[in-house]
């Protein structure tokens, strides 16, 4: 108990300093390093690379909802959806680039021209590939979170495989689809 009481307090212009150097309002760039985590290995090439193939997954996705929309086959309730997705994987893909800046990187995150679809019948097929998608992107950002050395980073992949899992969820539950039957169903 002692040990406690005895423990250094922060002035309050340190505590200041350390509320300006974290990033504070959603949607700024995650900064590899802050000054409570001092002892944290350092963001590095790895973690760029690691944030530059979920933003490929990002910019995937995004052409995937595009595509989706433009066939014309979607009901207005899943056009709102899918509106509401894609706004989602554009604040990641900005966030994901952004942060790759922040790091001295350079995004790659370029989209590839791609064909409008492939004749869709109905609005289950022209979802299908968003479904894939949105599965695979949960997926990557599951399997990355370990291997990335920034914690900060690491809670910003997190929270975007939690949107991923959720726009899965709720695409399929549109569809009519039953939920995984086992737990631990994602990251695997």
């Amino acid at each position: 108990m002692s040990a406690v009481l005895s423990a250094p307090t922060l002035s309050r212009r340190a505590f200041v300093r350390g509320l300006v150097a974290t990033p504070l309002v959603a949607g700024r760039p995650v900064l590899a390093q802050d000054d409570a985590r001092a002892s944290e290995a350092p963001a590095g090439a790895g973690d760029i690379a690691l944030l530059n193939v979920l933003l490929a997954v990002e910019v995937a996705t995004l052409a995937a909802y595009r595509r989706a929309v433009a066939c014309n086959l979607l009901d207005p309730a899943l056009q709102d959806a899918a509106g509401r997705h894609a706004a989602d994987h554009r604040a990641h893909r900005d966030l994901l680039a952004a942060s790759i800046r922040a790091l001295g990187g350079e995004p790659h995150g370029a989209p590839r021209r791609q064909d409008p679809g492939p004749g869709w019948r109905t609005a289950a097929e022209a979802l299908d590939d968003v479904v894939r998608r949105e599965r695979s992107g949960a997926d990557a950002c599951l399997r990355f979170i370990p291997a990335l050395r920034a914690r900060q980073l690491a809670k910003v992949v997190a929270r975007i495989a939690a949107d991923e899992a959720m726009h899965w969820t709720l695409l399929n539950a549109a569809l009519g689809r039953k939920p995984p039957g086992a737990a631990l169903a994602f990251g695997a």
